[in-house]
């Protein structure tokens, strides 16, 4: 990549972008449609950042193919999608926006807060 001065944002896929209300059935299916907002976010972090899009899904092939194909299926523009990444391992990131993530400021939160833990869509 040519240093031109993005940083890189990581977004999780399953909970972030897809909104993830149906059960996992593997890596290949991808049941729910996008975050209402999903289209018009990425493309003004795309004017600021460098975006990989990335999930327990881009350990494969397969998954990382699903995404790409979800993605079109969805109606996002492919202006937008050819400025995507999808790399098959967690990259260096600025920052990670995941929904399931608990941000560390300087003190470990207790087993009973992990394990309380909800995310957005689960509550």
């Amino acid at each position: 990549m040519v240093w031109d001065g993005k940083r890189t944002l990581c977004i999780d896929f399953d909970g972030v972008i897809h909104l993830y209300r149906s059960k996992w059935r593997g890596i290949e299916f991808i049941d729910d449609g996008p975050h209402e907002d999903a289209w018009d976010v990425l493309a003004e972090y795309l004017e600021h950042f460098h975006i990989c899009i990335y999930s327990a899904r881009s350990a494969e092939q397969i998954g990382i193919s699903a995404m790409k194909e979800w993605f079109k299926k969805e109606g996002c523009p492919e202006e937008t999608i050819s400025k995507l990444q999808f790399p098959e391992k967690k990259p260096t990131a600025h920052i990670y926006l995941d929904d399931r993530a608990w941000q560390f400021n300087g003190e470990f939160p207790t087993v009973e807060e992990i394990k309380a833990f909800k995310p957005w869509n689960k509550r």
